[in-house]
C-alpha cells in the first residue's frame, strides 16, 4: 500500500484541541500519521472468486475471497442478498436480489443445470430432485430429474403464481385459483379433484394440498398414513406444507395443526408452539417460524435436522428438505443444518474465505483462510478427500483427477487418482516454494531454485532434462502434457509433448516474469506488459494474445487463454464452447486469473470497508462510526494510540451496507486511531 492508494477515511483520530470541523474528530492527525500506516492491514483485502465457462489449473492469493461460478462446472453465485430459498432432498436453491438462480449441493440429477433462457424468476419451489420456477410472465420453467414427467411443464400453462414439487410429482396454482398438476400420478398427486378456487398449494411425498379461500384444506394422493385425512373443522387456514407421510396446516391465528403419520412425533405439535408466520415438513419432521424470527422443530432428528442452531435470530422464512432445513435471515443470508452429505447445508460462506484455489477436470480445492483444505465435485478417483488432518497449507493444485496441496514448511502432499505415479511425492523433497499440477504429472519448485518433476514420464514431462540440472529456476508452470520454466536470466526453457510446437520457445525471448501452458499452447508475459505465444493456435488462442497491452497475468486452458489488464479487467480468447472465453461483462476489480480445461477464473476485489463519521453522532467519551462494508461477513473495530499496538474494541457482523459501531472508552486520550479489519477465519 502505498501513499498515494491509501484511502483516508480508514483511519481517524479524536483531537481535543479541535473539536469543531467534525464533531471532535478529524481525518488522521497528518500526512506523517498516513505515512505511518503504510503497510498495515488497516483493511483486509476482500476479494471473490468468478468462474465461466470446464477443467484444470491453480489460483493463489494471499487474501481471502469467496468463489462464484457458472459453466459446465459449477461454483454457486453467493447470494449476498437472497430473496427466496428452497429445499429439496440433497439440494438447495436461492432467488437472489437480482432474480438470478443459485443451487449448491446434489447435482446427480442435472439440478444445478439451470436453463439458459430462464427468464426473471418471482418464485422458486423444488421437488425432491427438481426444481420449479415461476417467472415473472407467469410461466413456468423446470429442470432436474425428469424421469416420470415431472419437468415437463403443460403447453400453454400461464398465469400462474405458485409451485410446489413432491416426489417425483409437480402442481402449480394459477391466478384464477385452478390448480394443474404433471409427473407421477400413480396415487393420483398429479390430478387434482373439482375444487373451488384455491389460494395457496403445497405437494408432499406423494401427495398434495391446498387452502380454498374459504380457508379450509383438501389433500389428494397417497393416504397410507393419513396424511389426506384433513381434521374436521379445520378453517382459517392461511398455508399448508407436506412431508412424506404427514401434512400441516398454519390458520390465521398462528395455530399449527398436524395430520398423517407420526413416527418420529411430526405431528406432535409443541403445546406452546404459537405465533407462527410459517410451516416446513420433510421426512418425518416439522419445522415452524415464529413472528419473533426464531425456529422451532420436532420429529426425526436422525440428521440433526431438528437441532435449530443456537442464536439463530431475524428469520424470515424457512425452506426444509427431506432431511435438511435452510433459514433465510432479514440480511439476506443462509443458514443450513441437517442432512449435509452432497453439501445441501453448507451455507453459502462454504466458499467464502478462500486464499487460494485449485482446478481440476471435474474437481475443486479451495485453501482456506486458516489454512485448511476442502475439496468438492466428483470424487471417483478419491480427489476429493482430503487427507484427515491436513494443515499448514499454503498453496493448491488441481490436475486432471489428481490434486496436490504444499505445507508451510515446504512439504508436498498428493491424493486422487495415481495411475501415473502423480501422487508418489518423490521422498527428501522437502523446501519447496511453489507447486504446479499437469494433466498427470507434477512441478515442484524448491527454495533454491531446483526443479523436480514427477508423474507421467510418456511425452517426459514428468521428468527433468538433464539441461536444467544445476540452472536456477525462478517460476514454472505446466500444461497438460509439457512443462515450461523461466530462468534467472528471464529466458524461459520448455520439454514435453511437442505436437504444436508448444516446446518451441521464441529465439530471443527475454525479460519473461509468468509463464502459462495449455494443451498444446504455451504463454509467456514479458515485464513490458506484452504476451509472448506460441504452440497450437487453431482458435485464436495465441495470436489474439499478442495483440494484447497492459497485461499483468495470463492463464492457459486446454484451448483458450485469459489475460488479466492493468485496469482490472479480464480477456479471454481462444475456443470457447463451454463459454470460457465469454467474459462476464460487468467483470472489474480482478486481481488474479486462471484458466482450466475449459472455463476460466477471476479474483475480484470487494469494495474496501471504509470507516465512515456520521455527522450527527458525536456523543461525549464515544466515538461513533459508520463501517461501509459487505454484509453478512465478520469484522473488528481496533484502535491504536501508537500504530503499533492494536486494541480490539468490538467483533461485529455487517447486517447492512453502513453498520453503526463504537468505542466508548476515549475520555482519557488525547488521539486514538481506528481501522477495520475482517475477523480472521
Amino acid at each position: 500500500m502505498d501513499i498515494k492508494s491509501f484511502d483516508p477515511r480508514v483511519y481517524f483520530s479524536r483531537d481535543s484541541q479541535q473539536v469543531c470541523s467534525r464533531q471532535g474528530y478529524r481525518i488522521g492527525k497528518s500526512l506523517e500519521d498516513l505515512e505511518r500506516a503504510k503497510g498495515l492491514p488497516s483493511v483486509s483485502l476482500l476479494c471473490a472468486v468468478i468462474l465461466w465457462g470446464v477443467g484444470a489449473c491453480s489460483v493463489m492469493s494471499s487474501e481471502s475471497g469467496w468463489a462464484v461460478g457458472w459453466g459446465t462446472v459449477n461454483l454457486p453465485n453467493v447470494p449476498r442478498e437472497s430473496l427466496q430459498i428452497t429445499a429439496g432432498m440433497l439440494h438447495s436453491a436461492a432467488v437472489k436480489i437480482d432474480r438470478s438462480i443459485w443451487v449448491w449441493g446434489d447435482n446427480s440429477a442435472g439440478q444445478k443445470s439451470i436453463p439458459h433462457s430462464i427468464g426473471t424468476i418471482v418464485s422458486i419451489r423444488s421437488g425432491y430432485q427438481h426444481l420449479l420456477g415461476v417467472t415473472q410472465k407467469g410461466t413456468i420453467v423446470a429442470w432436474g430429474l425428469n424421469n416420470v414427467g415431472q419437468c415437463n411443464v403443460p403447453a400453454n400453462l400461464e398465469d400462474v403464481i405458485d409451485v410446489a414439487g413432491g416426489q417425483s410429482h409437480s402442481i402449480a396454482l394459477k391466478k384464477d385459483g385452478a390448480i394443474v398438476g404433471w409427473g407421477a400420478s400413480q396415487y393420483g398427486q398429479a390430478s387434482p379433484p373439482m375444487l373451488p378456487p384455491s389460494v395457496a398449494i403445497a405437494a408432499g411425498g406423494n401427495h398434495s394440498l391446498c387452502v380454498l379461500a374459504n380457508g379450509t384444506v383438501r389433500a389428494w394422493g397417497k393416504n397410507d398414513s393419513g396424511q389426506c385425512n384433513v381434521p374436521l373443522g379445520l378453517t382459517n387456514a392461511m398455508m399448508v406444507a407436506g412431508g412424506w407421510d404427514h401434512s400441516l396446516a398454519l390458520t390465521s391465528n398462528g395455530i399449527v395443526i398436524a395430520w398423517g403419520g407420526n413416527e418420529s412425533g411430526q405431528c406432535d405439535v409443541p403445546p406452546s408452539l404459537t405465533n407462527i408466520v410459517e410451516v416446513g415438513a420433510g421426512l418425518g419432521f416439522s419445522v415452524a417460524l415464529r413472528s419473533d424470527g426464531t425456529v422451532v422443530a420436532w420429529g426425526n432428528n436422525i440428521y440433526g435436522q431438528c437441532d435449530v442452531p443456537p442464536g439463530l435470530v431475524d428469520v424470515v422464512k424457512i425452506a426444509v428438505g427431506v432431511y435438511h432445513v435452510l433459514a433465510l435471515r432479514a440480511d439476506g443470508t443462509i443458514i443450513g443444518w441437517g442432512r449435509n452429505d452432497a453439501g445441501q447445508c453448507d451455507e453459502p460462506y462454504t466458499y467464502h474465505f478462500l486464499i487460494g484455489l485449485g482446478a481440476g477436470d471435474v474437481h475443486w480445492l479451495g485453501l482456506r483462510a486458516d489454512a485448511t483444505v476442502s475439496a468438492w465435485g466428483n470424487n471417483g478417483s478419491g480427489q476429493c478427500n482430503v487427507p484427515e488432518g491436513l494443515t499448514n497449507v499454503v498453496s493448491v493444485a488441481a490436475g486432471a483427477l489428481h490434486s496436490v496441496a504444499l505445507q508451510s514448511n515446504g512439504t508436498v502432499i498428493c491424493w486422487g487418482n495415481n495411475s501415473d505415479g502423480q501422487c508418489d511425492v518423490p521422498a527428501g523433497l522437502l523446501k519447496i516454494t511453489q507447486i504446479t499440477a499437469g494433466g498427470f504429472h507434477n512441478l515442484a519448485l524448491e527454495e533454491n531454485g531446483t526443479v523436480y518433476a514427477w508423474g507421467d514420464t510418456s511425452y517426459g514431462a514428468g521428468l527433468v532434462p538433464r539441461t536444467l540440472r544445476n540452472v536456477k529456476v525462478k517460476g514454472a508452470a505446466a500444461g497438460r502434457f509439457h512443462n515450461l520454466v523461466i530462468l534467472s536470466d528471464g529466458t524461459v526453457y520448455s520439454w514435453g509433448l511437442n505436437d504444436f510446437g508448444q516446446t518451441n520457445v521464441p529465439p530471443g525471448l527475454r525479460g519473461v516474469i509468468q509463464v502459462a501452458g495449455g494443451r498444446a499452447h504455451s504463454l509467456a508475459l514479458l515485464d513490458s506488459g506484452r504476451v509472448a505465444a506460441w504452440g497450437d493456435d487453431t482458435y485464436g488462442q495465441c495470436s489474439e494474445m499478442e495483440n494484447l497491452d497492459g497485461v499483468v497475468k495470463i492463464a492457459a486452458g486446454e484451448y483458450h487463454s485469459a489475460a488479466l489488464l492493468n485496469d482490472g479487467r479480464v480477456v479471454a480468447v481462444g475456443l470457447n464452447n463451454h463459454g470460457q472465453s465469454s467474459v462476464p461483462a460487468s467483470l472489474r476489480r480482478v486481481i488474479k486469473i486462471a484458466a482450466g480445461q475449459a472455463y476460466t477464473l477471476a479474483l475480484v476485489e470487494y469494495p474496501r470497508p471504509a470507516l465512515l463519521l456520521p455527522n450527527s453522532q458525536y456523543l461525549t467519551n464515544t466515538f461513533v462510526i459508520e463501517v461501509e462494508a459487505p454484509t453478512g461477513l465478520q469484522y473488528r473495530l481496533e484502535s491504536t494510540e501508537n500504530f503499533v499496538d492494536w486494541v480490539p474494541v468490538t467483533n461485529f457482523i455487517a447486517t447492512r451496507v453502513l453498520t453503526r459501531i463504537w468505542d466508548d472508552n476515549i475520555s482519557a486520550v488525547n488521539a486514538r486511531f481506528y481501522r477495520v479489519v475482517r475477523h480472521s477465519e
